[in-house]
């Protein structure tokens, strides 16, 4: 193998590792954020003592180590796998989309079997989720 080509093949990993690590650490940081905006506040404000909680978490030592671990992992495995490993935490994964394929054909299977409409369906969706989230209270 030649010299140039094995630090060539060096500088991308450690490049690889620098660009998971920045976006480990903007994953971290944004997810409260997601979070709020889809919890919509539903819970009464809630919503923002689960992001402090969070922070507190992502901005401690053991953040510190989930995005030390990413770089690692984006050293060790390359650019095309990370971006496979980031693409399902960011939601773009196709087992998203395979996943919601299979929901919906479960969904539809549910309508005609049961003949349930499904406005009732998500009403009482709703309500089981705020009584376990009473629960937890």
């Amino acid at each position: 193998m030649p010299q140039s080509s094995w630090i060539d093949s060096l500088t991308e990993r450690l490049v690889v590792a620098l660009v998971s690590g920045f976006a480990a650490a903007f994953t971290l940081a944004l997810y409260p954020v997601a979070l709020l905006i889809l919890g919509g506040g539903a819970g009464g404000g809630g919503e923002f003592e689960l992001g402090a909680h969070f922070y507190s978490f992502v901005f401690s030592k053991v953040g510190l180590l989930i995005v030390i671990a990413a770089s690692m992992v984006g050293f060790c495995v390359g650019s095309e796998r990370m971006a496979n490993i980031f693409s399902f935490f960011w939601g773009t994964h196709s087992f998203w989309a395979s996943l919601g394929a299979y929901l919906d054909d479960k969904q539809s299977e549910l309508q005609t079997e049961h003949n349930v409409p499904l406005w009732l369906l998500i009403v009482l969706l709703f309500i089981l989720a705020a009584v376990i989230v009473r629960s937890y209270a």
